[in-house]
Formats: structure tokens, sequence, C-alpha cells
């Protein structure tokens, strides 16, 4: 809502920008004249997805990205009303899915979306993470909310597929099916 520049990058305070990371974002909004939002690669962070080809990015793949690696055209999101959740976030009720929920909201409203494999920054870790405190009720509660912000009606199977098709990441916590229990629960609470 403040922003005044006609690209803005999201970032986070544990990211550490390229010296010309300014060079390679206008680059691709350039190479990308009808795109609205171009998602980046950051470097040191093995457990995140990395973008080995330029692609679109579609409902079946925007879950996948998180907020520091987002630059937008600022006028494409502001015409469209399109902000972020103050619900979802670290520091909030629902401790992440900020981000998850941008990218939907643009994709709902029409936006082109792309990911492509340049780097604009390296994440630092130097610190301990403001919302993941491993694979706790909380978590499971938060991520059915989210499912259920996207979609009344497919927050259900959007929790079945999750806990089923990440179930190796948490099989230490929690059962497959303990951890869908959990998230439809968080995905009822949401709504009521």
């Amino acid at each position: 809502m403040r922003a005044t520049s006609d690209i803005c990058v999201l970032a986070d305070d544990d990211l550490r920008f390229k010296e010309n990371y300014a060079e390679i974002v206008e680059k691709h909004f350039n190479e990308n004249p009808n795109c609205d939002v171009i998602i980046f690669n950051l470097e040191g962070c093995d457990s995140r997805y990395i973008i080995k080809k330029k692609f679109k990015v579609g409902y079946k793949n925007f879950m996948r990205f998180g907020a520091a690696r987002i630059a937008f055209r600022r006028k494409s999101i502001t015409k469209n009303g399109i902000t972020f959740n103050l619900h979802f976030g670290g520091g909030t009720e629902y401790s992440a899915g900020e981000d998850t929920l941008f990218l939907h909201d643009c994709l709902r409203k029409g936006l082109k979306i792309v990911a492509v494999p340049d780097s604009i920054a390296t994440l630092l870790e130097n610190r301990e993470s403001t919302w993941f405190k491993g694979y706790t009720d909380k978590y499971f509660l938060d991520r059915g909310a989210l499912f259920a912000a996207i979609s009344k009606k497919w927050a259900p199977l959007l929790c079945l597929q999750y806990a089923i098709r990440k179930r190796r990441l948490f099989i230490r916590d929690k059962s497959w099916f303990t951890a869908f229990k959990l998230m439809l629960r968080g995905a009822k609470e949401f709504h009521s």
C-alpha cells in the first residue's frame, strides 16, 4: 500500500541481496512484459524448491514459493485490490501462509506469474524461524486454516493430499491420519 516503485521486491530480514539484484529483476520484467509477478530462486536454502528452468506458475504449483522470492508490478497488485491477509504470517494468529494466499489471490484475479531460475538473494539462516517450531499440533491446525482460506469447498481435499504427500517430513512426530484430522479441525475452526 505504501510502495511507490513500478516494480516491488518482497524481502525478509534474513536475506542478503546480490549487488546486482535490481538489474536481474528489471531484466526479467523487461523480458516478460505481460507478466505481473516473477518468482526467483534464493541461495543458501537447501529445503526450498529450486527453480531449474522458467515456467508458468498456476494453481498446481503456486504453494511452493515463499514471499522472499517474489517481485511484482505494483500497479497490477493495487489495481486488483490484492493485499496480504493479516491473519496469516509470522507473529499472527496463523503462523504462516500469507505468501501462499497472496499468490492465490494473484491467480484468482488473472495475473500472470512466472518462476525463473535466477537468484537475487541469499538466505542467511542465522536465526531461528519466527514461525516454524516443528510439526506440532499448531502447525497442522494452521495449515488447515490456510487451506480453508484458499478454498472452503476444497479444503478437505487439500488437507488430505498434504497429509499423504508430505508425510515423510513429519512421520516421526505424527501419523498422516493424525495430521489430516488436525488440518481438518483447523479448517473448520477457521470458518467458524
